[in-house]
């Protein structure tokens, strides 16, 4: 917390950046549910599609949600905590 109270002194600007996303929510619901229809629907893919598929698709979306956990531990998903 006192590392916060310094940035902010040092730059007031950032505090604008310091709100919640409301998008977050429907971003991880939807990155999830891609996530399980191509587990799906790559069930029966050769392992040369399917590792494409899995080092492009699936990197992506697990980098997407890494990102989320991020936004979420910084209480910046919903309006308030309760």
């Amino acid at each position: 917390a006192e590392r916060k109270v310094q940035i902010l002194k040092k730059y007031p600007d950032i505090k604008a950046l310091m709100v919640h996303e409301p998008r977050t929510k429907y971003l991880v619901a939807g990155t999830v549910l891609l996530q399980v229809s191509l587990a799906v629907i790559t069930m029966h893919w050769s392992w040369p599609f399917y590792l494409a598929v899995v080092y492009i698709v699936g990197a992506t979306a697990n980098h997407s949600l890494f990102l989320a956990i991020h936004e979420l531990s910084h209480n910046l998903g919903f309006k308030s905590i309760a």
